[in-house]
């Protein structure tokens, strides 16, 4: 009975912890935003209205759950951004990124030294220092060639002395040039040497990663571009709302200000019938304003609720952008696009209890 109930108690809580995520993605925060309050709420001239005060705390209460899941998201995605910097840094340079904070400044010059001699003798450049590399500015070509063959930098097959020949020929003389001795025969096997070919391979590599990023980036643009068109539209949009609210007022502010003030000693106020028909004009006007201004805010969720259909596809490229970087912690846990639209539709929402400014 006691496994039953200890079983059953698990359950629960399972179930519990479940609901509470599902609440709290984005789709469930659009979901579980309140509807619209109506108009006759919205036009009546009550600061305390106990519909509209619900309205906010309930959008509130959403802000807060769209917040604290997205801040859980970030967090745990600042924890695999630095497990992942620490990996792809011993990976590249054979230290630890704590390893690397805590070297004096002379150690981290020796290191970046030796680290830049190593990258350069791996692409074919042989190891010169970076003073070295800097003093090749003020060189003519000719110069900067036989430094750098004399450095190493030479894995063609041919001596120095033959390619600084080559360099004063012409296409013929070259062709006429390599045709003698064994000169092609060395360069074939300078080609075929694993050398050449692992940094044929690096380089097919990272062309491929770069054509597939250039993908990744192109189709984020284009999901980026239609959001941005409904964001364009919606803010056409209200400013055309907030000109029709202007002319309305306009309509009725000579009305209002037609209404004689005979109450008071000094008629400086609305006898009760003259109030009755400022509230009756007022009530007219804000009517017809929220009224207009209330089927914008619907306008605005739906084309914003749209922009939900691309969150999982820009998800999962912002996750292969940053994968190709070497995040593969960080893409797990990066929070959702999604936080950021269902923000953008609470404040859409919140919005329709204020009228555009006059």
């Amino acid at each position: 009975m006691k496994i039953v109930k200890l079983i059953s108690v698990t359950f629960v809580l399972l179930l519990a912890c479940s609901v509470a995520k599902a609440q709290s993605t984005p789709e469930a925060i659009i979901g579980q935003c309140p509807d619209l309050p109506s108009v006759a709420n919205l036009a009546a001239d009550d600061f305390n209205n106990p519909v509209i005060e619900a309205f906010h705390n309930q959008i509130q209460v959403l802000r807060e759950k769209g917040k604290e899941a997205a801040d859980r998201a970030s967090a745990g995605a600042e924890v695999a951004a630095r497990s992942d910097a620490d990996r792809m840094t011993q990976q590249t340079i054979g230290r630890s990124v704590n390893e690397i904070q805590n070297m004096s400044d002379a150690q981290l010059e020796a290191f970046a030294q030796q680290q830049t001699s190593a990258r350069m003798s791996a692409a074919g450049l042989g190891n010169m220092s970076i003073a070295q590399l800097e003093a090749l500015g003020s060189k003519s070509d000719d110069e900067i060639m036989a430094t750098l063959l004399g450095s190493g930098a030479n894995n063609t097959g041919l001596t120095a002395e033959e390619i600084m020949a080559m360099e004063k020929m012409n296409d013929r003389q070259r062709e006429a040039y390599m045709n003698q001795g064994d000169r092609k025969q060395r360069v074939q096997a300078a080609a075929n040497s694993p050398q050449a070919q692992n940094q044929r391979a690096q380089a097919q590599t990272q062309a491929a990663s770069a054509q597939a990023q250039a993908q990744v980036s192109a189709e984020l643009k284009q999901i980026s571009d239609r959001w941005q068109e409904i964001d364009r539209l919606n803010q056409q949009e209200t400013e055309e709302v907030a000109q029709k609210i202007m002319e309305i007022h306009a309509r009725y502010d000579p009305q209002v200000a037609a209404v004689r003030r005979t109450g008071g000693s000094h008629g400086d106020a609305y006898t009760e019938a003259e109030q009755r028909t400022v509230n009756s004009l007022n009530a007219a006007r804000f009517t017809e304003c929220y009224t207009l201004w209330r089927n914008q805010v619907g306008k605005m969720q739906g084309r914003i609720k749209t922009k939900l259909a691309d969150v999982a596809r820009y998800d999962e490229l912002t996750a292969q952008s940053i994968r190709a970087s070497g995040g593969t912690a960080t893409a797990q846990k990066m929070p959702s696009i999604g936080f950021s639209i269902a923000g953008q539709y609470l404040d859409a929402t919140s919005s329709v209890t204020t009228l555009p400014a006059r």
